[in-house]
Protein backbone atom coordinates (compact mmCIF):
# COMPACT_ATOMS: atom_id res chain seq x y z
CA UNK A 1 0.00 0.00 0.00
CA UNK A 2 1.08 3.38 -0.73
CA UNK A 3 1.15 6.88 0.74
CA UNK A 4 -2.20 7.62 -1.73
CA UNK A 5 -3.95 4.52 -0.88
CA UNK A 6 -3.26 4.89 2.47
CA UNK A 7 -4.44 8.52 2.73
CA UNK A 8 -7.48 7.59 0.76
CA UNK A 9 -8.07 4.63 3.14
CA UNK A 10 -8.76 6.99 5.80
CA UNK A 11 -10.11 9.49 4.33
CA UNK A 12 -13.00 7.10 3.29
CA UNK A 13 -12.96 5.68 7.30
CA UNK A 14 -13.17 9.38 8.38
CA UNK A 15 -16.23 10.34 6.15
CA UNK A 16 -17.98 6.82 7.42
CA UNK A 17 -16.86 7.76 11.00
CA UNK A 18 -18.65 10.72 10.58
CA UNK A 19 -21.97 8.96 8.89
CA UNK A 20 -22.07 6.56 11.31
CA UNK A 21 -22.44 9.66 13.97
CA UNK A 22 -25.12 11.48 11.95
CA UNK A 23 -27.32 8.48 11.90
CA UNK A 24 -27.72 8.35 15.44
CA UNK A 25 -27.59 12.15 16.11
CA UNK A 26 -30.04 14.78 15.94
CA UNK A 27 -31.02 16.96 12.97
CA UNK A 28 -29.07 19.81 14.54
CA UNK A 29 -26.24 18.03 15.20
CA UNK A 30 -26.14 16.42 11.67
CA UNK A 31 -25.86 19.95 10.08
CA UNK A 32 -22.61 20.81 12.60
CA UNK A 33 -20.89 17.81 12.26
CA UNK A 34 -21.25 17.91 7.90
CA UNK A 35 -20.11 21.90 8.23
CA UNK A 36 -17.01 21.13 10.17
CA UNK A 37 -16.04 18.79 8.34
CA UNK A 38 -16.61 20.62 4.96
CA UNK A 39 -15.50 23.51 6.82
CA UNK A 40 -11.81 21.87 7.64
CA UNK A 41 -8.67 22.73 5.92
CA UNK A 42 -7.20 20.29 3.49
CA UNK A 43 -4.88 18.32 4.92
CA UNK A 44 -1.04 18.35 3.72
CA UNK A 45 0.86 16.34 3.05
CA UNK A 46 3.40 17.51 5.99
CA UNK A 47 0.95 17.36 8.83
CA UNK A 48 -0.57 13.83 7.08
CA UNK A 49 3.03 12.71 7.75
CA UNK A 50 3.39 13.97 11.20
CA UNK A 51 -0.32 13.12 12.55
CA UNK A 52 0.90 9.37 10.80
CA UNK A 53 4.78 8.81 11.85
CA UNK A 54 4.93 11.21 14.91
CA UNK A 55 1.22 11.45 16.00
CA UNK A 56 0.33 15.13 17.31
CA UNK A 57 4.35 16.03 18.43
CA UNK A 58 6.64 17.72 16.99
CA UNK A 59 9.62 14.15 16.10
CA UNK A 60 12.69 14.93 18.30
CA UNK A 61 15.66 15.73 15.84
CA UNK A 62 18.89 14.35 17.26
CA UNK A 63 22.17 14.85 15.65
CA UNK A 64 23.26 12.08 14.43
CA UNK A 65 20.07 10.76 13.52
CA UNK A 66 19.33 10.19 9.68
CA UNK A 67 15.87 9.41 7.29
CA UNK A 68 15.07 6.95 5.64
CA UNK A 69 12.84 6.48 3.04
CA UNK A 70 11.22 3.77 1.11
CA UNK A 71 10.23 3.76 -2.48
CA UNK A 72 8.36 1.12 -3.43
CA UNK A 73 8.34 -0.65 -7.44
CA UNK A 74 10.94 2.78 -8.44
CA UNK A 75 14.46 1.70 -9.93
CA UNK A 76 17.06 3.97 -8.23
CA UNK A 77 17.59 6.95 -11.01
CA UNK A 78 20.37 9.76 -10.35
CA UNK A 79 21.14 11.58 -13.29
CA UNK A 80 24.79 11.87 -13.95
CA UNK A 81 25.95 15.92 -15.46
CA UNK A 82 27.10 16.49 -18.46
CA UNK A 83 28.47 19.67 -19.83
CA UNK A 84 27.59 21.72 -22.74
CA UNK A 85 30.74 21.00 -24.17
CA UNK A 86 30.79 17.33 -24.18
CA UNK A 87 26.86 18.04 -25.91
CA UNK A 88 28.00 20.30 -28.13
CA UNK A 89 30.98 17.83 -29.59
CA UNK A 90 28.50 14.95 -29.95
CA UNK A 91 26.55 17.17 -31.83
CA UNK A 92 28.82 18.52 -33.95
CA UNK A 93 29.91 14.66 -34.71
CA UNK A 94 27.61 13.96 -36.95
CA UNK A 95 29.32 16.41 -39.40
CA UNK A 96 31.21 13.39 -40.48
CA UNK A 97 27.95 11.19 -40.71
CA UNK A 98 25.78 13.70 -43.16
CA UNK A 99 28.60 14.77 -45.01
CA UNK A 100 28.58 12.51 -47.88
CA UNK A 101 24.71 12.89 -47.83
CA UNK A 102 23.70 15.67 -50.13
CA UNK A 103 20.65 18.37 -48.52
CA UNK A 104 20.71 15.38 -45.25
CA UNK A 105 19.58 17.77 -42.37
CA UNK A 106 19.51 16.43 -38.33
CA UNK A 107 17.30 17.23 -35.81
CA UNK A 108 17.82 15.75 -32.09
CA UNK A 109 15.54 14.82 -29.58
CA UNK A 110 15.93 16.62 -25.99
CA UNK A 111 15.90 14.17 -23.48
CA UNK A 112 14.30 14.46 -19.97
CA UNK A 113 16.54 16.00 -19.16
CA UNK A 114 16.56 19.21 -21.63
CA UNK A 115 19.53 17.98 -23.41
CA UNK A 116 20.67 16.00 -26.14
CA UNK A 117 22.16 12.91 -24.32
CA UNK A 118 21.06 11.80 -20.87
CA UNK A 119 23.13 9.86 -18.97
CA UNK A 120 21.98 7.93 -15.68
CA UNK A 121 23.06 5.46 -12.68
CA UNK A 122 20.32 3.25 -11.78
CA UNK A 123 20.05 0.11 -9.52
CA UNK A 124 20.99 -2.16 -12.36
CA UNK A 125 23.81 0.04 -14.27
CA UNK A 126 24.79 3.06 -15.87
CA UNK A 127 23.32 3.78 -18.97
CA UNK A 128 23.10 7.22 -21.53
CA UNK A 129 20.97 7.49 -24.46
CA UNK A 130 20.75 9.63 -27.44
CA UNK A 131 17.68 10.19 -30.34
CA UNK A 132 17.09 12.26 -33.31
CA UNK A 133 16.37 11.95 -37.00
CA UNK A 134 18.11 13.03 -39.71
CA UNK A 135 15.72 14.32 -42.80
CA UNK A 136 17.05 13.24 -46.29
CA UNK A 137 14.66 15.15 -48.16
CA UNK A 138 12.91 13.38 -50.92
CA UNK A 139 15.25 9.96 -49.79
CA UNK A 140 13.13 9.88 -46.93
CA UNK A 141 14.59 10.23 -43.18
CA UNK A 142 16.06 7.80 -40.71
CA UNK A 143 14.94 7.69 -37.00
CA UNK A 144 17.82 6.48 -34.81
CA UNK A 145 18.39 5.83 -30.97
CA UNK A 146 21.40 5.07 -29.27
CA UNK A 147 21.67 3.72 -25.69
CA UNK A 148 24.90 2.35 -24.44
CA UNK A 149 23.10 -0.95 -22.72
CA UNK A 150 20.86 -1.58 -25.59
CA UNK A 151 22.95 -0.61 -28.62
CA UNK A 152 22.01 1.58 -31.51
CA UNK A 153 17.98 1.30 -33.66
CA UNK A 154 17.30 2.59 -36.73
CA UNK A 155 14.31 2.98 -38.13
CA UNK A 156 14.18 4.27 -41.71
CA UNK A 157 11.09 5.86 -43.57
CA UNK A 158 10.63 5.83 -46.93
CA UNK A 159 14.33 5.76 -47.89
CA UNK A 160 15.35 5.57 -51.39
CA UNK A 161 18.37 3.93 -51.84
CA UNK A 162 21.13 5.26 -54.02
CA UNK A 163 25.27 5.73 -54.17
CA UNK A 164 24.55 8.63 -51.14
CA UNK A 165 22.14 6.90 -48.91
CA UNK A 166 23.34 3.15 -49.09
CA UNK A 167 26.11 3.95 -46.24
CA UNK A 168 23.99 5.73 -43.74
CA UNK A 169 23.20 2.27 -41.82
CA UNK A 170 27.31 1.83 -41.56
CA UNK A 171 28.03 5.35 -41.06
CA UNK A 172 25.68 5.24 -38.37
CA UNK A 173 26.82 2.20 -36.53
CA UNK A 174 31.05 3.33 -37.00
CA UNK A 175 29.66 6.73 -35.06
CA UNK A 176 27.62 4.45 -32.61
CA UNK A 177 30.17 2.18 -31.91
CA UNK A 178 32.54 5.35 -31.24
CA UNK A 179 29.89 7.43 -28.80
CA UNK A 180 29.67 3.75 -26.75
CA UNK A 181 32.98 3.47 -26.46
CA UNK A 182 33.50 7.17 -25.29
CA UNK A 183 30.44 7.07 -23.08
CA UNK A 184 31.43 3.86 -21.30
CA UNK A 185 34.95 5.27 -20.94
CA UNK A 186 33.40 7.94 -19.39
CA UNK A 187 30.93 6.68 -17.08
CA UNK A 188 33.59 3.84 -15.96
CA UNK A 189 30.92 1.00 -17.38
CA UNK A 190 32.55 -2.36 -17.57
CA UNK A 191 33.08 -3.53 -21.41
CA UNK A 192 31.31 -6.51 -22.60
CA UNK A 193 33.71 -9.82 -24.13
CA UNK A 194 32.98 -8.40 -27.41
CA UNK A 195 34.11 -4.94 -26.94
CA UNK A 196 37.52 -5.69 -25.12
CA UNK A 197 40.18 -4.72 -26.92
Amino acid sequence: MNKQELQELIQSEIKEALIGKAKGASSKEKVQASESYLKSEEITNEDFDQVLFFGLEKPIEEKNSKTFTIKEGMNYVNDIKITTTEIREFENSFKDVLNPLPNATILFNKQKNGYTILATKKSDGINAIASGVINLGNDGKVTWFYSIMNGLTLNAQNLKLDNDTKMISENLYNHFIGWQTKWRDKLNYPKTEDQAI
